[in-house]
Order: C-alpha cells, then structure tokens, then sequence
C-alpha cells in the first residue's frame, strides 16, 4: 500500500489499488477455511 502514496494521477492510484487488492485476495484465498472465519469474526467485532 506504501505505493499508492507515490501515485502521480488518480488512474495510476486506481491501478495500483487494484494490483494491491488483488495480491491480498489471492494471500486470503490460500488460507485455510478457518483461519478465514476468525479474521471476519475479528473484523465484525471492531
């Protein structure tokens, strides 16, 4: 995310959003069912 704060235009930023976005999903994806549970119960909570 610390590249989003070296954006020149708001279509640079968007793509690099997306990039991020993308990687984060594809790390939750690998996670074991459960773990996915507690990390939204943790999220609800707050």
């Amino acid at each position: 995310m610390k590249k989003l704060l070296y954006a020149k235009d708001s279509e640079e930023f968007w793509q690099i959003f997306n990039e991020e976005r993308e990687k984060r999903r594809n790390k939750l994806a690998k996670l074991p069912f459960a773990k996915k549970i507690a990390i939204l119960e943790k999220m609800q909570a707050d």
